[in-house]
């Protein structure tokens, strides 16, 4: 019996044992648990802060490049402003260039029409004396009422230095083309002179419209290169019906 009660005694004395054992070490775990737990929060925590630290960082950068492009690209915006208006003031400049150049043009020209004006009002006119140095009668009264051109020619024949070369066969070709032609009985040739550019013809004319079949004839040889002539036939009481004749290698 005695037995008995020490066996139970010494039982319940182990089941107590455990069950404070047991306490005691889940209290342990959950402490340990604690304490782990506890341990990771505070290694993650400044990770944690690191990384929004790292963000804050990132953020400036950002602004930092942003305002540096906003920079570059208001920079590259005055620059092209800058070249805009350099080319709108070299285009203005050469407007302006070209307004000068068609004012002077523009006063060439008035200029040039009223010398024209005035020489159609005041055309070109010679002296009895000038003509007398050149000219016998009847032929003079030719140039004395001549106006304009025919004036002008006259006295650049009479002016223009003489091409011995080509004045000399030209001469000599008229000559001979009056002499060997169909009708050199109905016409007379007093002289021919030439210088440069012009040749000066003169003669008499025994048939109505004689030189002018003549002069016809003549335009179609192979030696005439003039371009353009001031002729007329008149009749005077003393001399008859007589020719004068301009003829140049430039425009009369």
């Amino acid at each position: 019996m005695n037995k008995l009660l020490l066996t139970l005694f010494w039982l319940i004395s182990l089941l107590i044992m455990f069950f404070i054992g047991k306490n005691t070490g889940a209290g342990d775990f959950a402490m340990a648990t604690k304490a782990q737990v506890n341990s990771t929060k505070n290694l993650t925590e400044p990770a944690l802060y690191e990384i929004g630290k790292c963000d804050t960082t990132l953020t400036d950068e950002h602004k930092a490049l942003t305002s540096s492009e906003q920079a570059t690209n208001n920079q590259a915006s005055k620059n092209n402003q800058t070249n805009a208006q350099h080319t709108l003031i070299k285009e203005l400049a050469e407007v302006k260039r070209q307004l000068k150049e068609a004012e002077s043009k523009l006063e060439s020209f008035y200029a040039t029409e009223s010398n024209v004006s005035r020489q159609a009002e005041q055309p070109s006119q010679v002296t009895e004396e000038e003509v007398a140095q050149h000219l016998s009668a009847p032929f003079d009264s030719v140039i004395l009422e001549a106006r304009g051109s025919m004036v002008d020619k006259f006295r650049q024949l009479h002016e223009e230095p003489e091409d011995h070369e080509w004045s000399i066969i030209m001469e000599q070709h008229i000559s001979d083309f009056f002499v060997t032609h169909d009708f050199a009985d109905k016409v007379k040739l007093d002289a021919v002179t030439c210088k440069q550019t012009i040749c000066e013809i003169r003669g008499f004319e025994f048939e109505n419209e004689a030189w002018g079949r003549v002069m016809s004839d003549m335009r179609n040889q192979s030696w005439w290169n003039f371009v353009s002539s001031h002729s007329t036939t008149q009749n005077n009481k003393e001399f008859g019906m007589y020719f004068y004749s301009l003829i140049s290698k430039t425009v009369i």
